[in-house]
């Protein structure tokens, strides 16, 4: 083995400057002294330990030096391992690889550095492209794979292009001379060592991109000199580790790219001060460190890593950060007040982790966020008042997760309007708001989910499993009057099979609540009931999904209260109502049968669940009634929501009526009571129509 590295290093030797023979012929016979005593030491090394595991360790065999068949040689290979000598060829394999690099730095050539009056004559004649008005030196994409040594470099040069070559190695006085250097750029080569001393000279450099290299290790000295730097780009290498003292004396670096290395663990950032970019992006860092000293950092990237936790103390102190990207990692939960100093930050992305449950929490603080991108995640549900402290956020992306449902308030808080007055001068700023919905497992909103959203811009909606039960009615009344901010592609019904495919803005009460209705009738022939107990459902019988959930019936209760749904409805059947997971697939869990609360005295079961349906429709009524906003015609398409044995009587009595209409469901809100329809509507009407005060036309529109 050592052999071969001593043929290989004697080969590389070729040094090409010709003034310095004699001292390259000493070097290489002082090597050459160097390998021979290194073999010497490793055979008599390799001789003992055999010796030893022979002679005091009968654990390891004799090895057999005819090494002919591949299990045999598996065999000598994993006694090996379990033996110090493979850590000492190993080791000894890194530091004859990082003295071979030395050499092959050594040998390289260097380009004339020149101060005469004909130097940017001078460089006109080598390959590179000479520009003296800016001072540049163009060799970009010249196919070069060693530094020209027929080139001239002004010695007044500022930019240095070398990007896109082949070069492999440098010699450490490459840049002597150049003072004025201010832009250096070796990107896209195949550089995999650099000398401690190659940048000591230029002391005027502000920009370093060594971007897309094979460097796996830096010297721990070699930016110690660079003290005006002020960019660094050493991304896309190969670097695992790096220095702890690496950035002694960088205090005026201000963009730092580290992204696409193999970074694992952290990186202390104690020393830069000033910086106000920090890319990680695409390394393999599981923990993060403190960034406490960063206070001017603007702008951080931990994205596509490692990282399954955050803690609260993570982002402490850097409270000048406007964005933040932690996408494609392993997050699962974020803690309470994570983000509580990031008062400047305007964008945060979180997209495509794995973070099950957020909470209101998990936001103080952020009110100047604009943009939260939290897709891809495994999101089941939107619990009320979650961004409540988002008053500046005009961006909202949930597309990609797997949510089953949002509370009515999920969105509440993200207000229209964010006003600030000074001491003289006052500001208005309307706010707009794009909300991504789409990919996830919704099966229906509840009531009045969307009436915060005054200032919604766009909502995406399409690929859900939208359940077109009669609980679908909201969402689709709301699609059918926000058609232009709905998009790109148009939601429709997953289920059931009499409505599945057809988009949800054509569904009507007809269409998703008679039949629904009708159905329940025969419910006792659709359930097993065994001992008292619901035992299982038949996927055919698709219930009522009224107000907040997905209710099935056995009975007269009209009561169901469980972990998913409370509402107020039933038909009148045999048994006792109860809850499941979401009534969709044979698949559905039991959540509980609810203790019976009430029973009212009706023959016929649809006049409950109509008497369910008039307080659904008041509550959008009272809703327009806030906003001052009901008009005739708004309220003909209410009406048009009702039974048709109902509907012109309704729009007659109602469009004379509807002025008193909300104080008085206030008042007397007899459905509360579950009265039937007809005296509780239509009786209602006919009583405050005799007593209400009449309206003149002007103040009905």
């Amino acid at each position: 083995y050592a052999t071969n590295k001593v043929s290989t290093s004697v080969k590389h030797m070729r040094f090409i400057d010709k003034q310095s023979q004699l001292g390259t012929v000493k070097m290489a016979n002082f090597i050459k002294i160097v390998y021979v005593a290194a073999l010497i030491c490793v055979l008599c090394w390799t001789s003992v330990l055999a010796t030893r595991s022979i002679e005091i360790d009968p654990e390891f065999p004799e090895f057999d030096l005819n090494l002919n068949r591949d299990d045999e040689a598996q065999e000598q290979r994993r006694q090996c391992e379990q033996m110090s000598i493979c850590d000492i060829s190993d080791e000894m394999d890194k530091k004859f690889t990082s003295l071979e690099r030395r050499i092959r730095s050594l040998e390289q050539p260097v380009w004339k550095i020149s101060g005469d009056n004909f130097r940017w004559s001078a460089c006109a004649e080598g390959p590179c492209r000479c520009y003296p008005e800016s001072f540049s030196v163009n060799c970009w994409r010249q196919t070069l794979d060693v530094i020209p040594q027929q080139q001239t470099i002004p010695i007044d040069t500022t930019v240095l292009d070398m990007g896109t070559n082949s070069v492999n190695a440098i010699h450490k006085h490459t840049f002597r001379g150049l003072i004025r250097l201010v832009q250096l750029d070796f990107s896209d080569n195949k550089i995999d060592y650099l000398p401690d001393t190659i940048f000591e000279e230029l002391e005027s450099l502000k920009y370093l991109i060594l971007q897309r290299n094979h460097l796996d290790a830096i010297n721990p000295r070699i930016f110690r000199d660079l003290k005006n730097l002020e960019t660094l780009d050493i991304s896309e290498n190969y670097l695992a580790k790096l220095p702890e003292t690496l950035w002694d004396n960088m205090a005026s670096l201000r963009n730092l790219q580290l992204a696409k290395n193999k970074l694992v663990e952290w990186v202390n950032f104690d020393g830069l001060i000033n910086l106000e970019d920090l890319d990680l992006t695409g390394n393999s860092i599981q923990t993060l460190g403190s960034f406490r000293h960063l206070r001017k950092l603007k702008r951080l990237k931990l994205a596509d890593n490692a990282l399954k936790s955050i803690s609260e103390n993570t982002f402490l102190g850097l409270r000048n950060v406007q964005s933040l990207s932690l996408q494609q990692n392993k997050i699962v939960e974020l803690p309470p007040n994570a983000f509580i100093d990031l008062g400047e930050v305007t964008k945060i992305d979180l997209s495509d982790n794995l973070i099950k449950e957020i909470f209101r929490e998990n936001f103080n603080g952020l009110a100047a966020l604009k943009e939260l991108n939290l897709a891809r995640n495994e999101l089941t549900t939107i619990s009320n008042f979650t961004f409540e402290e988002l008053v500046g956020l005009d961006r909202l992306s949930l597309h990609g997760n797997i949510l089953e449902s949002l509370d009515r308030n999920a969105f509440k808080g993200l207000e229209i309007i964010s006003y600030q007055c000074w001491e003289l001068t006052c500001s208005t700023e309307i706010l707009t708001i794009d909300l991504e919905l789409d990919s996830n497992d919704l099966l229906y909103v509840e009531d009045e989910t969307f009436e915060s959203l005054t200032s919604l811009q766009s909502i995406k909606l399409g690929k859900n499993s939208w359940h077109c039960d009669c609980n679908i009615l909201y969402l689709a009344n709301w699609i059918r009057d926000h058609s232009p901010i709905v998009w790109d592609y148009i939601p429709k019904c997953r289920g059931p099979t009499t409505v599945g495919g057809r988009p949800l803005h054509e569904m009507t009460f007809a269409d998703v609540c008679d039949g629904a209705w009708l159905s329940m009738q025969r419910l006792p022939s659709r359930v097993l009931q065994i001992q008292g107990m619901i035992q299982t459902s038949d996927r055919r019988f698709y219930g009522t999904k009224l107000l907040n959930g997905q209710i099935y019936s056995l009975g007269t209760t009209d009561f169901c209260s469980c972990n998913r749904c409370t509402s107020k409805a039933t038909a009148k059947d045999i048994g006792r109502l109860l809850c499941t997971e979401n009534g969709l697939y044979p698949d559905d869990k039991l959540i509980g049968i609810v203790q019976q609360k009430c029973q009212p005295k009706l023959d016929d079961p649809r006049e409950t669940l109509i008497a369910c349906m008039t307080k659904c429709m008041m509550k959008q009524l009272n809703a327009l009634n806030k906003k001052g906003k009901m008009k005739k015609t708004e309220a003909s398409k209410l009406a048009n929501v009702l039974p048709e044995t109902h509907q012109e009587s309704a729009k007659a009595k109602f469009e004379t009526c509807y002025k008193s209409f909300h104080s008085k469901v206030k008042k007397e809100s007899k459905c509360d009571s579950w009265i039937p329809f007809s005296s509780c509507f239509v009786g209602w009407a006919e009583s405050a129509c005799k007593t209400g005060s009449t309206t003149t036309a002007p103040e009905a529109e």
